[in-house]
């Protein structure tokens, strides 16, 4: 299999595992929110830009380090920049759909003081993508290591 090929099996096998997970997710905080669309709907449509937001993460830590396969080989250094990058990615959507009126939260979902956006979302992006990665380079584990050599 050629390297292009490599990649793009990895770039679709990330973006079906992340969403799959986030679809769970947001199916599991849904009754946290006020949400106005039906749960299917909003899970479906939340969980592909979740998806599309984690591959975002893949292709721009693979810019930083210069390395595609960065997530699959994490040191200190990675997981630090990560977390903080996946923070204020999950901050700032929050922010933009509790002030837009995407979205509300409601009394059992539990809010991170003085940033007032809950915690169900912040955990979310800092843990699907890891999970994510961690799925993606079991699956692929043949392959990444090839990738890694060459």
């Amino acid at each position: 299999m050629k390297k292009h090929e490599k990649i793009m099996i990895t770039l679709l096998l990330l973006f079906m595992i992340a969403y799959a997970l986030n679809f769970v997710w947001e199916s599991i905080h849904y009754p946290l929110y006020n949400c106005k669309w039906p749960l299917g709907s909003c899970a479906l449509v939340t969980s592909f830009r979740d998806a599309i937001i984690i591959v975002g993460i893949f292709l721009g830590g693979g810019l930083v380090f210069r390395d595609f396969y960065w997530p699959f080989s994490l040191t200190k250094k990675k997981i630090a920049l990560f977390f903080i990058v996946a923070f204020f990615i999950a901050y700032g959507i929050e922010l933009q759909g509790l002030y837009l009126g995407k979205w509300e939260y409601n009394a059992l979902m539990p809010i991170i003081p003085l940033l007032n956006v809950g915690v169900s979302p912040i955990l979310q992006m800092l843990v699907a993508p890891l999970v994510a990665f961690f799925l993606v380079k079991k699956i692929m584990k043949k392959h990444i290591k090839e990738a890694q050599v060459t």
